[in-house]
């Protein structure tokens, strides 16, 4: 392996990398790829949103276990939140839940 190269201008050593400065005009074109990973914290909204979902699942299992045999109330208490997870990313049902929310509690802060 090579040792660092000190900096011609200045004598201090560790590694240099050099720069280039140019005047004028022109154009600067970059092309590349990054790969990466996006991290979702999980804030007070996507927990809100998951303790709703159990919530749900919790209820429609224990409701419908009693009334019919017990994996009925297993399937029903596991796609119940399914389902309404898959509604709430749907557009049209998004929007009939979002005038739904709106007409119970207001519309939002901003006036949207």
């Amino acid at each position: 392996m090579e040792p660092p190269k000190a900096c011609p201008t200045c004598g201090a050593g560790g590694p240099f990398i050099p720069t280039y400065t140019a005047t004028g005009e022109g154009k600067l074109t970059f092309s590349g790829t990054a790969k990466g990973t996006l991290i979702r914290p999980l804030d007070a909204l996507r927990l809100t949103v998951i303790g709703v979902l159990l919530a749900v699942g919790l209820t429609v299992g224990f409701g419908v276990g009693p009334l019919t045999e017990w994996y009925w109330g297993v399937v029903a208490g596991g796609g119940s939140p399914v389902l309404l997870a898959v509604l709430f990313r749907c557009r049209p049902t998004r929007n009939a839940l979002s005038r739904a929310a709106d007409a119970a509690i207001g519309p939002h802060r901003d006036g949207n």
